[in-house]
């Protein structure tokens, strides 16, 4: 019964820690990197996935004038039809643009192959990913209904036990 019980405040800790996390780095998390798109590369691979199927995805590779990293935003093409021209607008905006500005998280700043979370081409969104760093709400309500709900559990078999 205390193995259960160090479960659940696991489960309220760590829902903590989220929620700590949330107030802490949420979309302020975000840096962003201006320049020219210069290099702009699409390329289609079969990749395995966590359940060890093999997988199609399309990886777009561009770098910005005046900076070292490589931007890479990769997309699962399996189900979608014509999956090789999935980046092609994305593409044509950024060979089109005078100016590119993406979003990494803070963090990895100084990784030469950083997390892509928004790209903007001459103030137009062009690509995003809705999920930011740091929106972790429904995990937190899930761990801390857990916990609580353990707690009370935990209570009501020790009271029966005494």
């Amino acid at each position: 019964m205390k193995h259960l019980f160090n479960v659940f405040l696991f489960a309220v800790i760590y829902g903590g820690y989220l929620l700590l996390t949330n107030f802490l780095f949420g979309n302020d998390n975000l840096v962003a990197i201006t320049g020219k798109a210069y290099y702009r590369n699409i390329i289609i691979k079969k990749e395995l996935s966590s359940s060890q199927d093999s997988i199609e995805t399309a990886v777009f590779t561009f770098r910005l004038m005046g900076n070292k990293k490589f931007f890479n935003l990769k997309m699962d093409i399996d189900k979608v039809h014509q999956g090789f021209n999935v980046f092609g607008g994305v593409n044509k905006a950024l060979s089109d643009a005078s100016e590119v500005t993406v979003s990494i998280r803070k963090g990895e700043a100084n990784e030469d192959l950083p997390k892509v979370y928004k790209v903007v081409a001459d103030g137009e969104i062009v690509y995003e990913i809705k999920k930011k760093p740091g929106d972790n709400a429904e995990t937190f309500i899930m761990l801390v209904l857990i916990g609580v709900g353990g707690f009370v559990f935990y209570l009501l078999v020790n009271r029966k036990l005494i």
